[in-house]
């Protein structure tokens, strides 16, 4: 029987529940509820199309222009994840320290596993705040990774960007990778501070606030030296061309993007309040998401699945994670939660 290498045995699989959801209302995912751009239903492909390998010219010099940066400043990826994994697959060697906050992404984990690395993993606070003073000191010479989701996943959490130039100031030898799948939410991002500091790089996702998870699109953007390394790592053509065709349209109906953002602001307020009314604790974050503390989550979960509605069971002891969606979908929430808390 073949062995798989030392770094992979025993390793906890990412394993989300990503199967029989379509009969649901899906409000574990932060999937963007109001579903992509209109424009899409133009999309006539032809089998010509189909056939050849994709060029990335022309989706370059949206993202180029979408992100106000060089094209040489950019490398497209199959999702955020592959380019979170590009990122450990060029700067991460076996044994090298990797510095994470966690609870997060768990693909972060996985990948410095993958790689054999030295996990250092720092808590966030009791009340979900970033620690900064702690992930300052734990950064040392031998540092080769800081990863950072900002917003975090599953919490929320801000790290306002003078926090962020703090890490680059201590982590001078070391990447510093920032992932901002759910900065559109925020409204912070880092991408400016790629010029000046050459060991940042940053990751963006088009999943969310665009809505077109299922095409598996993402970008990384860096100093153009990084950008050359990882493109050495990555696999020449793993953005497909219904992706390369898909992004192209998403990025020129950048209205639709930012409407959804605003929906999503009033929205949660409207979750947050109903909930807080009825003495739930909630912490609502800087993302699509909110965070609400529950005496049995469990019970929850279950009453609501249900009703029809998931949410999302998170490793933080009483807390569920649920997705902001449309108005329409708040109201049938509200009026779920109210039922089952009787």
């Amino acid at each position: 029987m073949l062995k798989p290498k030392k770094s992979v045995i025993g390793m906890q699989p990412y394993r989300p529940p990503i199967e029989g959801r379509d009969a649901y209302l899906r409000l574990d995912f932060n999937e963007n509820l109001y579903g992509a751009t209109q424009k899409l239903n133009s999309i006539k492909l032809s089998p010509k199309y189909i056939s050849v390998y994709p060029e990335y010219s022309s989706l370059l010099k949206k993202l180029s222009s979408y992100f106000k940066t060089g094209i040489e400043n950019i490398l497209p990826s199959n999702g955020a994840d592959e380019g979170i994994k590009t990122v450990f697959d060029t700067f991460v060697d076996r044994d090298d320290e990797v510095i994470m906050v966690e609870p997060t992404f768990p693909m972060f984990r996985v990948y410095a596993q993958i790689a054999g690395a030295k996990i250092k993993s720092i808590p966030y606070g009791s009340d979900f705040s970033f620690p900064l003073k702690k992930a300052l000191k734990e950064i040392k010479k031998s540092t080769k990774l800081v990863v950072i989701a900002n917003p975090n996943n599953p919490t929320g959490t801000l790290l306002e960007k003078s926090g962020v130039i703090k890490i680059l100031k201590k982590a001078k030898n070391s990447a510093v990778l920032i992932d901002e799948a759910y900065a559109d939410f925020s409204g912070v991002s880092c991408i400016n501070l790629i010029k000046k500091y050459r060991t940042l790089i940053v990751v963006k996702s088009f999943s969310k606030v665009f809505g077109i998870a299922g095409v598996r699109l993402g970008t990384l953007l860096s100093d153009k030296h990084n950008i050359s390394c990882m493109k050495n790592v990555r696999s020449p053509y793993s953005v497909n061309s219904l992706a390369v065709l898909i992004g192209s349209i998403a990025l020129s109906d950048v209205g639709h993007a930012r409407k959804y953002v605003l929906e999503v602001r009033k929205n949660k307020i409207m979750l947050v309040e109903f909930l807080r009314k009825r003495g739930i604790y909630v912490y609502g974050g800087h993302a699509n998401f909110i965070l609400a503390k529950f005496n049995n989550p469990g019970k929850l979960y279950s009453c609501l699945k249900k009703k029809g509605i998931l949410i999302r069971r998170i490793p933080i002891k009483g807390y569920v994670r649920i997705t902001i969606g449309r108005k329409d979908q708040m109201k049938r929430l509200m009026k779920c939660i109210g039922d089952c808390l009787e």
